[in-house]
């Protein structure tokens, strides 16, 4: 809980905020904290940059030209699949819970590198591995936010949380990307990557 930019002192304020609400209230409240989600819908910020690889395959199978895609950040993420990030907010708000907590939400840390091999493995047993140009920016830093985190707690207090293995995640995102932009509704430019 050390913040390394004013995002992530917004972050815990907010935290601290719910705390303060459960205290005055009573009222049952969850912080749920999530790192790097991936897959349809999480187009916004710095870490869609995940998603926005996933559109670049996406996009070049479907107009037949390659869109190089190019992670603007390196070192190490949490992935969560954006299914499971919803699924986590629905469970924690419908099972009985009592008292304050901040959660860290179910997820797997890898290396942004190991993250960009799954989806060109997936891309290719799509068969569109033709498509899957993926490389990390030169002279990119590494990603501020801690990322090694444990779920250990959410596990304990809620039931039924699911955690979509990466490749099964990349591989659903893949697919509906790709029949989004053949419906002509992918949203995707270089300019956002």
């Amino acid at each position: 809980l050390a913040p390394p930019n004013h995002y992530g002192i917004w972050k815990l304020a907010g935290e601290h905020l719910a705390r303060l609400f459960y205290d005055n209230t009573q009222v049952p409240t969850v912080c749920l904290r999530i790192n790097t989600t991936y897959g349809k819908g999480r187009d916004k910020g710095k870490t869609s940059a995940p998603t926005n690889a996933l559109k670049a395959i996406a996009m070049g199978s479907v107009t037949g030209k390659l869109v190089p895609f190019k992670m603007p950040y390196d070192g190490r993420e949490n992935y969560h699949f954006v299914e499971d990030v919803g699924a986590h907010f629905a469970e924690s708000t419908l099972q009985d819970f009592d008292g304050f907590g901040a959660f860290n939400i179910k997820g797997k840390t890898i290396a942004v590198e190991e993250f960009l091999d799954i989806v060109t493995e997936q891309a290719n047993n799509m068969g569109i591995g033709q498509y899957a140009e993926l490389s990390v920016a030169d002279g990119a830093t590494p990603n501020l936010f801690v990322s090694d985190l444990s779920h250990k707690k959410i596990e304990k207090t809620f039931n039924n949380l699911p955690l979509t293995s990466i490749a099964k995640g990349v591989r659903i995102s893949l697919e509906e990307f790709q029949n989004m932009a053949r419906k002509g509704v992918l949203k995707y430019s270089v300019e956002s990557t």
